[in-house]
């Protein structure tokens, strides 16, 4: 089934974004902004960015692994994956994408130029993450297919 591919390649986006946020409570303990007497972690926004981030990045990671684990269970039991199933995972797998994205633009956002640099761990991680994204698998688009099923249309595509 082609779809479980889409979980390796959105744990590698979820994984970035893990990454991205561990990266960002270093950066705001250490950094001083231009002009500020006090590290970034002690500016609200920060807090505000790195609260919603770590939101964000745990709730991807529960509903990829919450995919992942019943596509395990489904394939240890020998069922077969039906266009519901498919349309469950793509709908799990996306939108663990779309919260690591979201949690990223965040952070990037928070942490000024410090995320644009290159190299730069945080830019790294926003150009993986939102490069990863646009993966046929991983793409928005993919919800519209979910959609139409779910409104009882015809998929108009594969559901893959």
């Amino acid at each position: 089934m082609l779809v479980q591919l889409a979980g390796g390649l959105a744990s590698s986006v979820v994984g970035a974004a893990r990454g991205a946020l561990n990266t960002y409570i270093e950066l705001a303990s250490a950094k001083r902004p231009v002009g500020s007497p006090s590290v970034l972690a002690e500016r609200a926004y920060a807090q505000m960015a790195v609260g919603e981030a770590a939101g964000l990045v745990t709730a991807a990671e529960d509903t990829l692994a919450a995919a992942m684990n019943d596509v395990w269970r489904q394939g240890e039991r020998g069922d077969p994956f039906t266009d519901d199933d498919r349309v469950r995972l793509r709908l799990r797998t996306g939108t663990a994408v779309r919260l690591s994205k979201r949690a990223v633009d965040l952070l990037r956002d928070g942490a000024g130029m410090s995320a644009v640099m290159v190299p730069s761990r945080l830019e790294r991680a926003w150009r993986d993450v939102h490069t990863a994204s646009q993966h046929v698998l991983l793409s928005v688009a993919r919800v519209e297919i979910a959609g139409r099923i779910l409104l009882g249309l015809d998929p108009g595509s594969l559901v893959i």
